[in-house]
Parts: C-alpha cells; structure tokens; sequence
C-alpha cells in the first residue's frame, strides 16, 4: 500500500471542509521550532505564503510583530501551536 494514498477512516484532519469559504484565512504568522536544527521558522500567509524567516524564537517572534498581529507559536511545554499574546516572548 503506498503511504500518501492510505487515510484512516476516522481522520477528520484528513476530510476536506464542507464550506471553504467559511474558513478565515486572515494572514497570520505560524513559528515552530525544529530541534534537529535548533532553529524556529516563522511562516507568513493566509491563502498564499507572504513570507518566511528563520533564525531564534527571539527574532523569529521580532519579525513575525512586524508583519502581523495574529501569531500562532509551537509551545514546547504544551506540545501544540498556540495564540501568542501581544505581550508575550
């Protein structure tokens, strides 16, 4: 069986969403951390990429300011994206 045909049945991250147009795609910038490289990347974009950085979370999160107020960050205590606060590193 090849891997990039098989879904689990009870995947819902996998389904396509009922109404596309109903999802806001508002750019936002998404920072995650890649421990192999000991670096965060930041992406910029909604419905298409505007931008990217990498470097520390310090100025991945600098340049991410720059660009948008909506932020999502990977939380290395939570294990997820979250919302990164206006006032918070």
């Amino acid at each position: 069986m090849d891997r990039a045909d098989f879904h689990h049945p009870e995947s819902g991250w996998a389904e396509e969403p009922d109404d596309v147009d109903s999802i806001d795609f508002s750019p936002t910038v998404t920072i995650v951390y890649f421990a192999d490289e000991d670096t965060w990347q930041a992406v910029w974009g909604g419905r298409q990429q505007l931008g990217e950085f990498e470097g520390t979370r310090e100025e991945a999160i600098a340049w991410a300011r720059e660009r948008c107020d909506t932020i999502r960050i990977y939380s290395l205590i939570q294990r997820d994206i979250v919302d990164l606060a206006p006032d918070d590193q």
